[in-house]
């Protein structure tokens, strides 16, 4: 049995020995086709940052919220007609005003 064995290995070491490696096709480098796409258009910055404001809505971050909004709403005065715009404007005023007499309240008089 060891016999078989040892022959099997020799002749696979043969039959192999004179086989040139198999070249390995290298991928195409190409250049990524974004480093030259044209820069974003006002509306297209302005849905970004809405995009980005609207989660600061959901979250709570009502001051950045409507920072955001209204750096969006300057860059595209149409978007800023969008009803989630509207209802997120009208969410966050309250919550800021809330947040304000809470401040006021808590700060210590000045003499």
């Amino acid at each position: 049995m060891a016999v078989a064995v040892f022959a099997a290995g020799g002749f696979l070491l043969w039959f192999f020995r004179d086989r040139a490696p198999v070249a390995h096709r290298e991928p195409e480098i190409r250049p990524d086709d974004t480093a030259f796409s044209r820069p974003p258009t006002p509306p297209e910055l302005a849905r970004d940052i809405r995009r980005g404001a609207l989660h600061d809505c959901d979250v709570g971050r009502w001051v950045e919220c409507l920072q955001g909004l209204g750096r969006a709403a300057e860059l595209d005065p149409v978007g800023d007609d969008d009803p989630r715009v509207q209802q997120a404007r009208k969410t966050a005023a309250p919550h800021i005003l809330e947040e304000l007499e809470r401040n006021r309240d808590t700060e210590t008089p000045r003499k």
